[in-house]
């Protein structure tokens, strides 16, 4: 399939993709350069405030779950919230 640079460097995706990838307008998309090719991959982007708001739910829902549940139980939430703060 092949698209064209537009001016600013604007591409415009065929219907074909969007509509198979269920995207929208507004919708993000992370751009990567690997050896000379370009990778669109369609990503979520959560707002800093929101992540805060998170980690803040999480730690009292520790407190909260006290001595009930191991701390090994909120290891993949942990990390999935640090995630969210990597970027």
């Amino acid at each position: 399939m092949i698209i064209e640079v537009r001016p600013k460097g604007a591409l415009s995706l065929p219907k074909d993709v969007v509509k198979d990838l269920k995207l929208s307008t507004g919708d993000k998309l992370e751009l990567v350069v690997v050896d000379g090719v370009i990778q669109l991959t369609p990503v979520y982007v959560v707002p800093k405030k929101d992540v805060k708001a998170l980690r803040k739910e999480v730690s009292q829902l520790k407190k909260s779950a006290g001595s009930n549940v191991s701390s090994e139980s909120f290891v993949g939430l942990d990390a999935a919230v640090d995630k969210l703060e990597e970027k």
